[in-house]
This record gives structure tokens, sequence and C-alpha cells, in this order.
């Protein structure tokens, strides 16, 4: 009986140290699973950040080209000879952390004196490295 016993009692151990075996194994793989997952949704978080960031610097070089366009038929109005200008904006003037600067050009239409032709180009932000450039181009027609 005392040998009956004993193969039982290892048993009943081998059985426990096997368990616990298997369930130190399957928390290692879940834990494995879990940074992978962790990992890979932070990677798309930050890949998704620089997607943003860069349409938003799209979204303003192209909105400062626009205004560009504006202020070259407003300058016009005001004052037929106006060739152009370069305008510099402040980042506190944009309500971000960036400056800007849209070069703008006017040029006489030949045989058309009354009318202009405006090109614009606004770089935001002004870093070479991080910025985005849009160009615009406009014919405008002065009242004469």
């Amino acid at each position: 009986m005392t040998r009956n016993n004993k193969t039982h009692m290892e048993y009943h151990v081998t059985t426990r140290a096997n368990r616990r075996g298997a369930a130190l194994l399957i928390v290692l793989v879940a834990l494995v699973i879990l940074m992978i997952m962790s990992a890979t949704i932070t990677r798309l978080i930050a890949v998704r950040r620089r997607e943003l960031l860069l349409e938003e610097r799209r979204i303003q070089a192209d909105r400062l080209a626009e205004s560009a366009i504006d202020r070259a038929r407003a300058s016009l109005l005001k004052n037929p000879e106006y060739a152009g200008e370069t305008w510099r904006i402040a980042a506190s003037e944009l309500g971000g952390r960036d400056d800007a600067v849209v070069e703008i050009q006017v040029e006489r239409v030949t045989d058309r004196p009354n009318r202009r032709d405006v090109n614009v180009r606004a770089d935001y932000p002004i870093d070479p490295a991080r910025r985005d450039r849009r160009s615009k181009h406009a014919r405008i027609t002065l009242n004469r």
C-alpha cells in the first residue's frame, strides 16, 4: 500500500506541476500577443498622427494661397500698380506654432490693360524640412 500510495502522490505532484507549467505558458503567450497588439496599435496611432499633421499643413497652405489671391485683389482695387509682395504671417496670427510666408506676384496681361495675372506661392510652415507648399493662379479684372 505504501508503494501504491507513493505512485499516486508522484502522479498528483506531476499533474500539478504540468498544470502550473501550462498556465504559465498560456500567460506568456497571452502577454506576447498583447505586446504585439500594443506595438501595432501604437505604430498605427503614430502613422495616423503624422498623416493628420501633414493634412493640417496642406489645408493651411492652401487657405493661405487662397487668402493671398484675395489680398492681391483688394490691393489691386486700391492701387492698380500693385506688383505683389512677400507676405509674412506670424504663428500667433495663424493660431498655431509655425510662421508662414506667401509670395504674391502680379503681372500685367498683354493687350488687356485692365487685367492682371496673380500668382501666389504659400509655404507653411517656413521650415523646408516640414513645409507644405501650395501655388495658385488667378486673372483679375480691374474696374476702369
